[in-house]
Order: structure tokens, then C-alpha cells, then sequence
């Protein structure tokens, strides 16, 4: 299958790839699906982002190769920070802490961040928040770096709030590199040592 005939266009600079079921097709011997972000990055050499849904366990066969190699190579600022995705249901938060214990222990990724969906006025977003923060920490060792909030009543075409644009920047580096392309602020390694160049301009 060609992946780049599976891409759908959905606005001007988005694109959408269904990709249920296709990393397991790229799976390695040592059981990693790392191989499939390089054959994406093949596909959509000129994405400046791209940003992977998918359960913990996809999670960590895709990125937990390179996690290890931007750990062995120093290189902080590589390393992939998952947003781990949540509303204010006392199920959603398991699920969600559930989800940070897979990243840490399986692929090594010990900062995170939270996108809560949860009312403006709710009195458990900041709670659930910091309950998060203080579980990860505590018990895995890991941290939440940052939350955004996020109003699950918001139209779909209102403006981003400030928040998940705040978010956005920090996560792209755009702040750190103001005059860098978003393509080069958030770099990521593969298994393909000449391509690593190629490849940390189009995924994070």
C-alpha cells in the first residue's frame, strides 16, 4: 500500500491519513513499528507537522526506538512529549493515568502533557490536574509538565483558545526559536542514521 495515495486532503495545509492497523504492518523483529514513521515522513516529505493519534500501546511501539536513541544521544529537546487526552469523568482520568504508566514504563517518556475537556466553570479540571501531576510523580516518576483546558461545547469553528495556542507554541518550540519554520522546532529520531536530518524537519 501506498501511503501517500491514502492521504486525504481535508483543508489547505491539513491532510488526514486513517492509519488504524497500518503500523503493525511495519512491525520489526524486535516488535517495534518505528519503521512506519519513516516510511510517513517518506510519504509526506513536506508536512511540517505531524501528529500521531493512538492508543498507549501503538504509542509505545512507535516511538519508545526513538525515545532510547535521543536518550543515548543527549539530545533533550528530541525526545517525543505525549499529550495524553482526558475529560473531567472520574473513567476518562483512569483511562488517562492508565495511558501515562504505559508511556513511562514501556517507552521510557516521562514528560507529558494534559488536553482536559472539561466546562469553564467545572470545579474538578484543576483538581483532576494536579491529582494527575502528583500520581505520576509519586508512583512513576514521571511529570506533567503543562494542562490545557479545553470547553467540549466550543463550536468547532470558534478561534483556538489561548490556552491550546500557548500550548501549540511551546510544544513546537516556536517561543524558544521565533524565527525557525515549526518544521525544525520539533525534531524526532529514526531508525535511519542519513535520513535523521530529513526526518526531524517534518516530524515531531
Amino acid at each position: 500500500m501506498d501511503l501517500r495515495d491514502a492521504i486525504e486532503p481535508l483543508a489547505e495545509g491539513v491532510s488526514y491519513l486513517a492509519a488504524r492497523g497500518l503500523p503493525i504492518r511495519h512491525v520489526d523483529a524486535t516488535g517495534s513499528t518505528a519503521p512506519f514513521l519513516t516510511a510517513l515522513t517518506d510519504a509526506a516529505p513536506r508536512a511540517e507537522v505531524i501528529l500521531v493519534h493512538a492508543p498507549a500501546n501503538e504509542l509505545c511501539r512507535l516511538f519508545a526506538r526513538s525515545a532510547e536513541l535521543a536518550r543515548r544521544s543527549g539530545d533533550e529537546a528530541a525526545l517525543v512529549r505525549p499529550l495524553l487526552l482526558a475529560d473531567d469523568r472520574p473513567a476518562s482520568v483512569t483511562h488517562a493515568y492508565a495511558a501515562l504508566k504505559l508511556l513511562t514504563q514501556r517507552a521510557g517518556l516521562v514528560v507529558h502533557d494534559l488536553l482536559l475537556g472539561a466546562a469553564p466553570n467545572s470545579p474538578r479540571a484543576e483538581r483532576i490536574a494536579i491529582q494527575l501531576a502528583t500520581c505520576a510523580d509519586d508512583f512513576l516518576g514521571a511529570v506533567l509538565r503543562d494542562w490545557v483546558r479545553i470547553d467540549p461545547a466550543t463550536d468547532p469553528s470558534e478561534a483556538p483558545s489561548e490556552g491550546l495556542r500557548r500550548w501549540v507554541r511551546e510544544a513546537l518550540r516556536l517561543d524558544a526559536q521565533p524565527s525557525a519554520p515549526a518544521s525544525l522546532a520539533a525534531p524526532y529520531y529514526v531508525d535511519r542514521p542519513q535520513r535523521a536530518a530529513e526526518a526531524r524537519r517534518v516530524m515531531n
